[in-house]
């Protein structure tokens, strides 16, 4: 199996930084258990031994529960505590999953959506895609246990050089084409394949107004459609620009269900 091992070890390094403390390793395995790649907040620790080995007949039972979730069409995650130790699955495409390992008395709700957003760019860089390894921000409130978004690189920034960058949301239900409009936008190219988002796809695009002298620079933030995903979306909404709703036209429901996004 080739991927870009440089892209992905950059990947696990912000995802170990933006989750921070609580986070004590997290491991990219294949739908029978083997270990792809691990990083760990101790450096010296062995992953594989560890976590693999030691509790080789829990990740097993997991892998197997979940895959026979996702092969019904569903996505999300499955999470699984010890006595030591919180576990969070999350799917990474059709062949892997993210395990992230957590302290067994951590608040495990806001990092979701760091799970899905780092499962969502490990399944691209497998399908050979130029994926940046960035992590955004998220800043975890937990007096009020919510997540507050904030992302220093990424919020709308207006400065003297007249460069400004907005991050723009795309919602509506699963399949109805934001991908794909996102990727002609971005790329200017179109797959008929199709493949869900995973949380959300974040994309860049930067754009010259002729006579105005300004930069214009979109972060395009593709929500997944699918309900189960419902509860993460708060956490990728805050500090937008801008929100597109889209719905299929030979689609009806997609078309009634605007009203709900």
């Amino acid at each position: 199996m080739y991927f870009d091992r440089t892209r992905l070890r950059a990947l696990l390094n912000w995802y170990k930084q933006e989750v921070g403390k609580d986070l004590i390793a997290a491991l990219i395995v294949d739908r029978d258990g083997l270990l792809v790649d691990s990083i760990s907040s101790d450096p010296k620790e062995n992953v594989e031994e560890k976590f693999i080995g030691a509790f080789g007949a829990l990740v097993e039972t997991i892998l197997k529960k979940i895959t026979k979730e996702f092969k019904l069409g569903l996505f999300g995650a499955g999470t699984f505590d010890t006595d030591k130790y919180r576990f969070i699955f999350c799917e990474a495409g059709k062949e892997l999953i993210l395990v992230s390992v957590f302290d067994a008395l951590a608040m495990i709700d806001p990092y979701f959506a760091y799970s899905y957003l780092a499962a969502e760019k490990i399944a691209r860089i497998f399908e050979g895609e130029d994926v940046s390894p960035v992590i955004p921000k998220i800043v975890i409130n937990r007096n009020l246990q919510n997540i507050e978004r904030k992302i220093s690189t990424l919020q709308q920034l207006r400065v003297y050089s007249q460069e400004n960058v907005y991050k723009l949301i795309l919602g509506g239900d699963g399949a109805v084409g934001k991908t794909s409009i996102v990727k002609r936008f971005t790329e200017n190219t179109f797959k008929r394949n199709y493949k869900a988002t995973i949380g959300t796809s974040i994309s860049k695009k930067e754009c010259h107004f002729e006579g105005l002298n300004s930069i214009v620079r979109f972060v395009i933030w593709d929500l997944a459609g699918q309900p189960q995903f419902k509860r993460i979306r708060p956490s990728y909404l805050a500090n937008s620009g801008a929100g597109i709703l889209v719905f299929d036209v030979t689609d009806r429901e997609s078309f009634k269900n605007i009203k709900n996004w």
